[in-house]
């Protein structure tokens, strides 16, 4: 489902999936995994210190079939925060909502989470032939230059809105 509807076309082989289904078809999916440290460490400072870095989780995938209704994804996330506060493993949950694809994040204030500000822009690299995004594992052992003379272009984000849930 991620390679089919998400924009990034993946996800981690390491993050733990929760799917939704209707009339058993999968209609939709999410993933979520520890964040990088700087960002549960920027998530444990917004808490004022009532959260710890090491029990914030991030939802890092969310993808929902075009032909589902509005609903489906609020319905989807609902689950996914039961099931983390029903195990009582982490305190919080952190997503991002990317300005640079268009995405405003209304589906997350649409399921209670905190607007928690916008993270600096960042560069990245599009293949203009398919419009896709270049991975940044792809890119940290190549020049601008190399990037460039591969026919990418750079481009930089205007930053990505952070939101989160808490769940203690």
């Amino acid at each position: 489902m991620f390679r089919r509807w998400h924009y990034s076309r993946s996800s981690s082989n390491c993050a733990r999936t929760w799917v939704l289904r209707r009339a058993s078809v999968d209609v939709g999916a999410l993933a979520a995994l520890p964040p990088l440290r700087p960002c549960a460490v920027k998530v444990s400072e917004i808490s004022g210190g009532k959260v710890g870095a090491d029990k914030v989780i991030a939802l890092s995938r969310l993808v929902i079939d075009p032909e589902e209704p509005q609903n489906a994804a609020t319905i989807l996330i609902g689950a996914f925060l039961r099931t983390l506060r029903r195990e009582g493993r982490w305190q919080a949950v952190v997503t991002f909502a990317d300005l640079s694809e268009g995405h405003t994040g209304a589906v997350y204030r649409a399921a209670n989470a905190t607007f928690a500000g916008v993270t600096a822009p960042e560069p990245y690299w599009v293949d203009p032939s398919t419009g896709r995004r270049v991975s940044r594992k792809s890119t940290k052992s190549r020049t601008a230059r190399t990037m460039s003379e591969l026919g990418l272009e750079r481009r930089v984000s205007p930053g990505k809105l952070r939101f989160i849930w808490w769940l203690t």
